[in-house]
Order: structure tokens, then sequence, then C-alpha cells
């Protein structure tokens, strides 16, 4: 199943992805304090909420943007649950973000533009262009912006991926961003089920991979790419 259809169609399970994700909380210690106290996060690409719901105790507004209505409603569900009292959710493209100019203390951008280099083989040099200046254009002068990218499910360490290396060194060529590496491992219930939930994401031979494994976590190492 590949991944647009994932994110067309079957927002719940991939949302029991990310939902087993990073169970020790690396992340959060990482992106949180980039925001000031009740500031104003602008989450891009926000798929379910995965890194919204990060911020529901430091965040005085949050605006989250998808160009995949089914994950919007995913994540429309997990703000009531929250009872957040200022919690947006808006279909819109990265590349032209619904968002005020210079409105937002910290956009954050989580495993989004990566698709880029597969969806837009020629042009997604130009695609990541126009996202970037979109975040920095909504983000307060001064304000941090990041950008999250997995470096490899199922991997102790960063994997090498001629593709997405390219992208990382655009992001840090080009864009000056700064890269810090951290592990979001997954946790599931049972081997089982993260041989299931995975092959489901990642296909058979993920899922035989974990299999193999025998562990009910998971390694999943992480990119977080900050500028301003």
């Amino acid at each position: 199943m590949d991944q647009v259809h994932i994110y067309r169609d079957h927002a719940a399970l991939y949302d029991r992805l990310v939902g087993a994700e990073d169970f020790e909380g690396r992340l959060a210690a990482l992106v949180v304090p980039l925001l000031v106290e009740e500031g104003v996060l602008v989450d891009v690409g926000t798929g379910t909420g995965r890194v919204s719901r990060l911020f529901l105790e430091r965040a005085g507004r949050i605006l989250g943007i998808d160009a995949a209505p089914a994950m919007l409603e995913v994540a429309r569900a997990h703000r009531e649950r929250s009872a957040h009292p200022d919690w947006q959710l808006v279909e819109g493209d990265a590349r032209a973000l619904p968002v005020p100019s210079a409105s937002a203390d910290l956009v954050v951008a989580g495993w989004v533009f990566g698709h880029f280099r597969a969806w837009l083989p020629e042009g997604w040099r130009d695609a990541v262009d126009a996202a970037v200046a979109e975040m920095r254009r909504v983000a307060r002068p001064g304000a941090p912006i990041a950008i999250i990218e997995t470096l490899g499910t199922n991997h102790e360490t960063p994997r090498t991926h001629e593709a997405l290396d390219v992208y990382f060194e655009h992001l840090e060529g080009r864009h000056g961003f700064a890269r810090q590496v951290i592990r979001t491992d997954y946790r599931f219930e049972s081997v089982a089920s993260a041989a299931a939930t995975l092959g489901a994401f990642f296909g058979d031979a993920m899922a035989e991979a974990v299999r193999a494994r025998g562990d009910v976590v998971v390694p999943e190492c992480t990119g977080v790419w900050i500028g301003t």
C-alpha cells in the first residue's frame, strides 16, 4: 500500500502507527522548548495532529494545515478530546500556507517535505524551496522553524538513503538548517502488532524484519533540522 493511498484512505492506520512512535518522549523534549510559553504554533502537514499534540500544554494557539481531508478528520477527533481552547485545523498546501505573514512563534513541518523527493522527482527542489519560504514567511522575525524527517525505521543508527540524503543536504546547504539526530523508537503491545502496523505502512519486507527482530520496541532514527 503506497503512502498516498494511506494518507487518503487509511488515516486511522497511520494514526495507530505514529501513536506508537517516540514512547520515550525524545522528540517532545527537543522541539517543545522551541516555542515560547502561550505562543502560536503553525504545524505544516499536520496529518493526524501528531506534532501538534506535543504542544497542547505549551501553545496558546495551534494552527494545523494538511492537504489530506481524511487525516484532518482524525486530527479533529484528537482536538475534541484534548479540549485545547484554540486549535484550528485547515486544509491547505505547504507551498501556499493559508496563514498571515509574521504570525507564528514556531513553524514545524513533520515528515512532509521528504515526500516531494518521491512525488515530484523533477521538481522537488523548487517544491522544498517554496515550502521553506512559506515557513519563513509566516514565522515572526527570529522565530524558529523546524523540519522533522525519518532517518531509518528499524535502524539503530541513521541509514544512508541516496534520494533522501540529497534532500537533507539541500536543507543544510541551501537553507542553512542545522541537523540534530535523535532516537524516536516505537513501542507496541506485541511483536505481532509491531509487524502488522509497520508492515501495513512500509511493506512486507519491513513486517518480516520486525518479526525477525522479535521485540516490541522497534528502533527509529529521526532528524530534526532547525533554523530561522
